[in-house]
């Protein structure tokens, strides 16, 4: 099973965690780390190693980060140049997250699954728009 690791500012990790454990319930190998105001880049960057040493080397690990160039970013970077079977992403969102939990068993290549979650997350960036056509339902003989 890939591992998961989310990092963040404030509590974006803990947050998109939390949504995720609502809807899946209690995931394994998936950890949220949130980069708040008493925590330092060592301190973060101490606290990803730990996980990444303790969910292995089995299918990799996927680090997802908030917001590229940031330091949760950044701390995560900088992890995946010592472990080759960890990969970043930034830009993470709800969606995005939920398809790599529900798929994530059967992820071999990395490099592919990075490719197909930019892509996806994407497709997930979305907008309410009122139509400006006629919205109205058209009664029936009825009147229902």
């Amino acid at each position: 099973m890939t591992g998961i690791i989310l990092v963040g500012h404030g509590n974006f990790a803990t947050g998109l965690s939390s949504a995720a454990n609502l809807i899946f319930g209690e995931l394994e190998k998936f950890e949220a780390l949130d980069f708040t105001i008493d925590t330092t880049p060592e301190i973060l960057e101490r606290k990803i190693e730990e996980k990444i040493k303790e969910f292995g080397n089995n299918n990799g690990i996927l680090i997802f980060s908030d917001i590229a160039g940031g330091t949760p970013f950044k701390v995560s970077s900088l992890a995946s140049l010592k472990y080759s079977n960890v990969k970043v992403f930034a830009g993470t969102n709800l969606p995005l997250l939920l398809e790599v939990l529900s798929e994530r068993e059967g992820y071999k290549d990395l490099d592919s699954i990075m490719e197909y979650l930019v892509n996806l997350g994407r497709e997930e960036i979305k907008f309410f728009k009122v139509n400006n056509k006629k919205n109205q339902l058209e009664e029936t003989e009825d009147g229902i």
